[in-house]
Parts: C-alpha cells; structure tokens; sequence
C-alpha cells in the first residue's frame, strides 16, 4: 500500500503549480501518490500536469469537464486515493521536501488518526510569517485543528469510515468543516514542529479583501454544517465549547 496520498486541486494556476509539484516530486518519501484533479482550467495548467505525469508515473491526473470548485475536486481525490494516509496541497503553495516523511512517520509511530506539520505563511511583499503556535496548541488540545487541513495528513480508513468529505456548495470556508468533523472523531492529533506547509496569501485573494455578500453567506452555511455536526455527535463540553 502506498504510505500517502497526496490529492492536489487545479484551477488556473499555471504560474504557481511548478513550484508545488516539484516539492511533491522531490519528498524525502518516495512511496507517495500525487493525486492532481484539473478543474476544467482554461489556461496551461491541464498542459503542465500532463507532462508533469509523462515525467513521473506517481502522478495520477484526472479532468473535470466542468469547473465545480475545490471540494468536488477534492473528494475526487479522496475517492481515488490509494494511500495508507490522505494529504491535501493547494497548487498555489508547497511544503518542505521532508514534510510527508516526517509526518507519516510520526503518525505511524503515535497510531494517530491525523498527524499536523507547521505553518509558514508568504506575503506579497516577501514577508514570511511561521505559525508555529498553533501546531503547538493542537497538540495540547486537539479541537484546535479547526481549518488548515492541507497542513495534515489523516489515516484513510479514518476519513472514509467516518464519512468525512469535504463539503459540497460552500464556497468559502469549507476547510473548517473538513478539519472540525476530524478533530471531533480522531482518536487523537499529533504535531511534527521541524518541517513545514509554506501558504501563500496574495493581496488580491478571497482572505485579504472585504467578503461580499456571497462571501458572507458561504460562511453562514459553513458555521450551520458545523454546529448541525457536532449538535449530532457525542461531543464533550470544552469541546464544544
């Protein structure tokens, strides 16, 4: 069985994707699968991920013939996913070329369900910003994995025994959903602190301007999914809380 599978969503990304595949390509773990879902691009990202998978035979590539959004494309990779644990990377950003070793290892070794790396996030202006907190904080509390979810890896069986998938019509913020429904059932969430998921915001992104009103009611119908979830599961009060 292959140890992780990494599920990467495309859209128009032609300037950035390189970057992200060769970190994928380059992982100190060879026994990974990178699982790349094009979501019908119009730029020249369909043409890079394929002579990406021409060049590397761990790529496997799948088309949509419409544009349906990020967790569609997602669960699409989750349904074809072959690995003994599931890691998600935006194609916009990277991750240390020791990332996926480190955190498998770490979660194998813990018998985790989800196992987390840190956090550095890029501005525009080159300025780079490491959350090291809050890998720190989940690993005293594990409620606290509550929407970065590509900065983890999550055992398969897990995912899929429990019915978590990302959520479908909601357009921003489906990240929390993913990563709360985790949190609540995992038997526990365990941290590596040494290597990192590098985020890029950019000035023009969806986080760093003001949320219009389809922003605002995409973020309603992520707070009702969360709180109908853990209304509908056993979950202890702080918690909850």
């Amino acid at each position: 069985m292959t140890k992780v599978s990494v599920v990467v969503p495309c859209y128009n990304v032609e300037q950035y994707v390189k970057k992200c595949l060769d970190s994928l390509i380059n992982q100190t773990l060879h026994d990974i699968e990178i699982i790349c879902i094009d979501d019908k691009s119009t730029d020249n990202t369909l043409k890079i991920l394929q002579d990406y998978a021409k060049q590397d035979k761990r790529i496997k590539l799948f088309t949509h013939s419409k544009n349906q959004g990020v967790s569609i494309a997602r669960n699409l990779g989750i349904k074809h996913a072959t690995g003994q644990y599931l890691g998600f990377v935006d194609p916009d950003d990277w991750v240390d070329l020791d990332f996926y070793e480190k955190l498998y290892k770490h979660a194998v070794a813990e018998k985790a369900d989800v196992c987390m790396g840190n956090i550095a996030e890029h501005f525009a202006d080159g300025q780079i910003k490491k959350h090291t907190f809050r890998v720190e904080n989940v690993i005293k509390e594990k409620c606290r994995f509550d929407y970065t979810m590509w900065c983890a890896i999550y055992k398969r069986k897990f995912i899929s025994d429990n019915k978590i998938y990302c959520p479908v019509g909601i357009t921003n913020g489906e990240d929390p959903v993913f990563c709360i429904q985790s949190a609540a059932l995992a038997n526990k969430i365990v941290g590596v602190t040494d290597t990192y998921y590098h985020y890029v915001r950019y000035e023009n992104s969806a986080e760093t301007t003001w949320y219009s009103e389809k922003q605002v009611d995409a973020h309603i119908k992520m707070a009702k999914a969360i709180v109908k979830f853990i209304n509908e599961h056993d979950i202890p009060k702080p918690e909850y809380r």
